[in-house]
């Protein structure tokens, strides 16, 4: 029997990659009714990143801004679409020892990431083929 307390999570958002970012900004802005929307630049990552927040969820809308980023490959390979799905954790080190106990490899981090200043991201393969992002935080109140 396990005793073991365990780690809860809680989806923080879903990423998606598009070609076009204004685009896709305004599309999910007229069909989720959001006027707001937060733009960020991760120049290190080569990428622009616009944040549409609903009452339960964040959409994380991605675009490469050079050639040869892990996106840009994505978008040519794919076309865009649904990205990863990202989820936030309490601990991040119970995460990673919980992830090696299963057998499931991380392929990058713990690195900062747009939200949080620990992020991993798992292999796809050893995940049902989703790219799944675990995110070291607090659960909002």
């Amino acid at each position: 029997m396990n005793t073991k307390k365990p780690n809860p999570l809680w989806v923080h958002h879903v990423g998606i990659v598009v070609p076009d970012l204004d685009s896709a900004v305004s599309l999910f802005q007229s069909l989720f009714r959001i006027s707001e929307v937060e733009y960020e630049e991760l120049p290190d990552r080569g990428l622009r990143i616009a944040l549409l927040r609903l009452p339960n969820l964040i959409l994380e809308l991605i675009t490469p801004t050079r050639e040869g980023t892990a996106i840009d490959r994505f978008l040519q390979e794919r076309g865009g679409g649904l990205h990863h799905l990202s989820l936030g954790v309490p601990s991040m080190k119970e995460t990673l020892d919980q992830l090696k106990a299963l057998g499931i490899r991380v392929v990058d981090g713990p690195r900062p990431g747009a939200f949080s200043p620990r992020v991993i991201f798992t292999h796809p393969k050893d995940t049902q083929k989703v790219l799944l992002e675990f995110m070291e935080m607090e659960p909002e109140a």
